[in-house]
């Protein structure tokens, strides 16, 4: 057991450390690069050093049966997003010029509550003399409720962080292992409400994508196929940063011969993805298609106006450098579609060898997708890095949860 916990404190210093690298360790700019190369090797530790952890069984605790503190606790955590939350949409107006994401994803929503779905992906005029959207609809739908309720947009990025942060109090056991993870959780929450540095509460959409990718590692834990076929389909159509861990799951549930799980998971995708794609005809498969071959161009336009972007953030864009966008591009690609179904082969043909976790297998693999796809990711936005720390910490609190089956077992 005593091994259990210190590989279990390690999973916990490998959060800490990620966290700290694309939050408070980015107010000491001259530590820039060693914290880029220290948040890919954390991540990296982590996803591995999960796989030793033992298998879960399936979680079902019930979330109402709480003590009446954690309540008490979601009530004030609640309060100050608000409140936050709050003061920094009134400092921070929606306005094109200063960050385009939000003010499009409103003009997609307009249009489709005044009864124009086949005109969701017309060119904006007003944006940039006829900006194209590109937002996928798990993206940009949401943001369909505030708008339609007179409130601004990015009260739907509060409501999805306090459903996150609520899910993690609820779940986690405030055990010592626990605490330490909540802690790391507090100083995330403190970080993207209150510092003025990370943008992602009044400029970006990134809020809708945790929530997603929070609610696969759930479906995962849960080992429910329903729900993970959902969450899978809702992440590919905001998101897609997983796209090197489908072929991985694939080949992790056919070697296990989880033909009945697989087919269900399938169904559930299936129809998820045809009720958000089908309403909005083949304007919206264009865009898909066209997406990923403007990467390069716009990474060259973001190093000319912005260059700020990665030299003063995380991410390992900054080796490259300008006149290396394409290769960089192009590794991304290659270790995104390979590692992670590499790494499941050698770990599924291996795991009796090592005593790996089996049924840890997907969730490790997830981790190790995202740390990738983030790492190499042509333009390095800050706002796009936090989705995988909540990947991180809702690994964390599943097993924090679970602490007391596990060494009583």
């Amino acid at each position: 057991m005593q091994s259990k916990d210190r590989l279990y404190r390690l999973l916990i210093f490998c959060f800490l450390l990620e966290t700290f690298c694309i939050s408070y360790g980015l107010h000491f700019p001259a530590f820039g690069a060693l914290l880029s190369i220290l948040y890919s090797l954390s991540g990296l530790v982590l996803a591995f050093a999960f796989l030793f952890l033992p298998d879960l069984p399936a979680i079902s605790q019930s979330f109402l049966k709480q003590p009446a503190f954690k309540w008490i606790l979601l009530a004030i955590i609640l309060d100050g997003m608000c409140w936050f939350g709050y003061q920094r949409m009134l400092a921070e107006p929606l306005a094109y010029e200063t960050a385009d994401m939000l003010p499009i994803i409103k003009v997609m929503n307009e249009r489709l509550l005044a009864g124009h779905p086949m005109q969701v992906y017309d060119p904006i005029p007003q944006i940039w003399h006829g900006t194209v959207p590109i937002y996928l609809p798990a993206m940009w739908l949401p943001y369909a409720l505030p708008l339609a309720a007179g409130i601004d947009l990015r009260w739907i990025t509060i409501a999805c962080l306090f459903v996150v942060f609520a899910i993690f109090i609820l779940r986690n056991r405030f055990n010592m292992h626990g605490i330490f993870t909540a802690a790391g959780a507090a100083l995330l929450l403190c970080w993207l409400f209150i510092d003025d540095m990370p943008g992602l509460l009044p400029f970006s959409e990134e809020g809708v994508v945790i929530f997603y990718y929070v609610l696969l590692v759930i479906a995962l834990q849960r080992k429910n196929p329903w729900l993970t076929g959902i969450a899978i389909a809702i992440c590919a159509l905001s998101r897609y940063a997983f796209i090197g861990w489908l072929p991985a799951l694939l080949l992790y549930m056919i070697w296990r011969k989880e033909w009945r799980a697989l087919l269900r998971m399938s169904v559930a995708g299936f129809v998820t993805a045809l009720v958000l794609v089908l309403p909005f005809g083949w304007k919206l498969l264009d865009s898909l298609v066209a997406l990923p071959q403007s990467y390069i161009a716009f990474a060259g336009r973001v190093w000319h106006d912005s260059p700020e972007v990665f030299t003063e953030g995380p991410g390992l864009a900054r080796f490259f450098g300008v006149r290396h966008i394409a290769l960089q591009h192009s590794l991304l690609i290659v270790c995104v579609l390979i590692l992670p179904v590499l790494a499941t082969w050698v770990l599924l043909l291996k795991q009796k060898k090592w005593r790996i976790g089996t049924a840890n297998i997907p969730i490790a693999m997830l981790k190790l997708s995202l740390v990738i796809f983030y790492s190499l990711v042509d333009v390095p936005y800050l706002y796009l890095f936090y989705t995988s720390s909540f990947v991180s910490l809702m690994m964390l609190s599943g097993y924090a949860s679970e602490k007391v089956r596990i060494r009583n077992g």
